[in-house]
Parts: C-alpha cells; structure tokens; sequence
C-alpha cells in the first residue's frame, strides 16, 4: 500500500505499509534531488522502481531489514483521486463549502458528485451502481497538514466511521459509497440527496409543512436511527441539521455530519 502524505518545497514524502505477521508498519519514502529513496545509498528514479527493487531485494531501515511479499490491493470502495473532477461552488455549511464535480465509478461510467470541502477546526486544519435522478455523491474533503494530534484523531475517527457504514442500505440512511485515502486530502464518498438538509427546508418553509408531512419525516428519520441500532451503531448527534431530505419528502440520516 502506498500513499502520498506530505508535500514541501524540496521533498516529497509517501509511506508505503510494510506488514510483517499482520503488524502494519509505515516506510517513509522521501524524494531528493528528483530522484526516490528508503535508504540513503540506494537512489529509484521512479516509484515503480523503487518497489520492484524492494520485492526482490531485502533493504534496511533503522537496523531492520525489510522485504515487500504481498501488496495490500484496493478494495471496491476505495477510490483514487484522480477520480474526482471539481466543479463550481455550490454552498457553504457550518463544516465547510460544497462544491459540484464527477466521480468516475469502478464500471468507467462518471456521475455528478457534490464535494463537501470540510474544515473540523480550523485551529488544527482547513479542510465512498446506479444512482436516481434525485441523488448525488458527497466527498467529504480533509487537509491534514499540519494539524495536531487532536485533528489527526478526529481525523482517525471519521474514517473508521466511514469504513464501518460503508455496507448500511437503507432507504432512510445516507449511503456512504467508499473513500479516498491514498493522498492528502483524505474523501469520504457519501450519497446526497437533492433536496437539501432538513433544517434548511424546515426554515424556508416555514408555515408551510402540513402536520401530516412532519409526522412522516420524524418517522423517516426514527426508521433510519432504527436500522443503525439494529446495526450496533448508535448516532450520537441526530438533529435537522444531520438528515437530508429528498424532493419527494423522504428523510435520510446522515451518519457523518454535514
């Protein structure tokens, strides 16, 4: 496995995991003077280089020797970012701005996502078929360079968050499709229904929602809820402002905050 992790004005820095008896380990890859390297006395002019070297010859790091086996493939739900295309802005929210752009499936076939560019605490860093004519795909963006142990944390959480909802199916329930880990920053692939976070509808029609329409969309989101604890999967912070909603009505928990 290999990821881009930092850029800098005369380095950059990937790390790729090295995973003796399942114990993940991270190399750090630096690049100087144009060229790639793992140990200073052994210069790779490109990455694939680099790793066809190391699956045949054992290096040494920090006086232990290393040898690539088995590559760690990307799973179905794993995208790589020159997938995604932005587009135009769309919005801003409490977490961040939304923008429009594509997404390129595993089948080849590209559908319009929206890109929700996501800033956690901007003290520590500025910020996964078919699909209905109704819904989009949501790409959750996060910067990490730079942030404290404390971004990196949260960080850590959403996408474990992501990885563990990823197989949730239900009609009241934001699919989350896969993510985006291989460089920074990091996406979480959701989908997005149209209509919109049900706060924002609340507020613009104020007035103007029958009784009845209410009632269904409480029960729409206690139906998601309710499927997410038969899940061992418990919220935490169901409010307006976390459910989307629909043309038609129909209201969807999102399971990460928008």
């Amino acid at each position: 496995m290999l990821r881009f992790t930092q850029k800098e004005a005369e380095a950059h820095y990937w790390t790729y995991a090295n995973i003796p008896m399942f114990k993940l380990k991270n190399v750090i890859v630096r690049r100087k003077n144009g060229k790639y390297l793992v140990e200073v006395s052994r210069l790779f002019e490109t990455i694939p280089q680099l790793i066809k070297h190391y699956r045949q010859t054992p290096g040494k790091l920090n006086k232990i020797s290393f040898l690539l086996k088995y590559p760690i493939k990307q799973q179905s739900w794993e995208y790589t970012h020159q997938d995604v295309q932005q587009g135009k802005l769309l919005g801003e929210g409490a977490f961040g701005e939304v923008r429009a752009g594509t997404l390129k499936l595993k089948s080849g076939r590209v559908v319009e996502v929206a890109i929700k560019v996501v800033s956690v605490a901007l003290q520590f860093f500025t910020n996964m078929g078919e699909y209905s004519k109704n819904s989009f795909i949501i790409l959750l963006f996060l910067q990490t360079k730079g942030c404290s142990d404390i971004g990196k944390a949260k960080i850590k959480e959403m996408m474990k968050e992501a990885r563990l909802m990823r197989n949730f199916r239900h009609r009241n329930v934001v699919r989350i499709y896969g993510v985006a880990v291989d460089e920074q920053p990091l996406y979480i692939i959701l989908e997005l229904v149209t209509g919109g976070a049900l706060n924002t509808f609340l507020k613009e029609n104020a007035g103007k929602v029958a009784v009845k329409e209410k009632l269904d969309m409480c029960l729409g989101a206690a139906l998601g809820v309710e499927y997410l604890h038969m899940n061992q999967c418990m919220h935490r912070d169901l409010a307006a402002r976390n459910c989307l909603i629909t043309h038609d009505k129909v209201v969807c928990a999102c399971t990460i905050r928008l």
